[in-house]
């Protein structure tokens, strides 16, 4: 595994673990999927992807997905990504919402 792979993964598993932070730490966690979004519609991909050569697809989360859905292609894992972004903001603006 190289240094992106592991970079790439790092990055992932942060961005999936946003709904369960700290609240103080929630409050700023929101944006990061709309900043990523940002980034990626700026540099036209992931700046990552662009920059890590072991790739087969050219789409780091279609290789991750791949792994539970074999025949996923990069439109798709493009749509689980929209998905994964809008539902990990709205959890975590839930979250922040609530007055518990």
């Amino acid at each position: 595994m190289d240094i992106l792979y592991g970079l790439h993964l790092l990055i992932l598993l942060g961005i999936l673990s946003i709904p369960f932070w700290p609240k103080a730490w929630l409050m700023y966690g929101v944006y990061v999927p709309i900043t990523i979004s940002l980034i990626w519609v700026v540099f036209d991909g992931c700046p990552l992807t662009k920059y890590q050569t072991n790739l087969s697809s050219k789409s780091f989360t279609k290789e991750v997905y791949s792994i539970f859905v074999p025949n996923i292609t990069v439109k798709m894992a493009d749509n689980v990504n929209t998905f994964a972004f809008i539902l990990i903001t709205m959890i975590g603006m839930h979250r922040l919402c609530r007055k518990n």
